[in-house]
């Protein structure tokens, strides 16, 4: 049997090798391998690890969160596996070497049972990804990612021999790399939208914009100069804003209607969080 048939037939079977795992979800979640190995590992400490014999017959051996292989557990130690693959030079993971020495050596390989494994959604919060707000990666990070992901996709399919037995893999790395190459467009586009867009400050303050509120954009300004970016001198607010509305707006206190402005934009500017105990808080969430 050859190096390829027995390809298809481990990832036809029953069994999926640890690293090839938590690869597969970093790929699907658009994630990183260290942001999945460390969610799994927090999560997953039940999941039963099988080796396999020379026969190919898979017998349970430990559960994924039990110190193993120098105290570190099957999700650290296929982490580490999937690291020493990683080309110095270039930082990408050589998935088709991995998968030669893992089918050609499988008696050294941890496995999990296809049908033991969770299911997760399109996007687990607890794994870092472009539409997690903690993760360590953002949407350009990501989209070099998957382009350093097509590269290999690419070369696997270049050296690939064109048999019968390998026409599928080839099949299936093409539809792999469309795959990534639409959700790089995604992501490129998400990017221009963010880029385009105008932030709600600025907008504030834009007197050109059709909704553009003088009076509130004042009350913003004010707090900013007294009590955000400065130090409130020992005086009233009332004063303290009465003083910063005479130096930093262009109305004439003679004008009608300068007191209900004045009025106005000191009540907006009013620093609510010190009206004292009788002032309710919300409930932290």
């Amino acid at each position: 049997m050859g190096f390829f048939d027995e390809l298809i037939k481990q990832k036809d079977g029953e069994y999926i090798p640890v690293w090839q795992w938590v690869n597969e979800l970093a790929i699907s979640h658009d994630s990183d391998i260290q942001a999945v190995t460390a969610h799994l590992q927090t999560t997953y400490k039940d999941l039963t690890v099988y080796r396999r014999d020379g026969k190919a017959i898979y017998t349970p051996k430990s559960k994924t969160g039990l110190g193993v292989y120098d105290e570190r557990t099957i999700f650290e130690s296929a982490l580490d596996t999937l690291q020493s693959y990683i080309d110095s030079f270039t930082g990408e993971l050589n998935v088709y070497e991995l998968e030669h020495d893992t089918t050609s050596n499988p008696t050294y390989t941890d496995y999990l049972k296809k049908t033991e494994l969770p299911t997760f959604g399109e996007q687990s919060p607890s794994m870092a990804g472009v539409n997690d707000s903690n993760s360590p990666m953002n949407a350009g990070e990501i989209i070099a990612g998957l382009q350093t992901r097509i590269l290999d996709l690419q070369r696997q399919q270049n050296t690939t021999t064109a048999n019968d037995d390998s026409q599928q893999q080839i099949a299936d790395l093409q539809a792999d790399n469309a795959r990534l190459q639409a959700r790089i467009a995604e992501l490129e586009s998400e990017l221009n939208q963010q880029a385009n867009a105008t932030p709600a400050f600025d907008l504030l303050l834009d007197t050109a914009h059709e909704y553009h509120a003088p009076d509130l954009a004042h009350a913003v300004r004010l707090w900013l100069d007294i009590y955000a970016n400065g130090k409130p001198k020992d005086d009233s607010h009332t004063n303290l804003a009465n003083q910063w509305i005479s130096k930093n707006t262009n109305y004439h206190k003679n004008d009608d209607g300068y007191q209900m402005m004045q009025s106005r934009i000191r009540e907006i500017a009013t620093p609510l969080k010190d009206f004292g105990k009788k002032r309710i808080k919300e409930i932290k969430q």
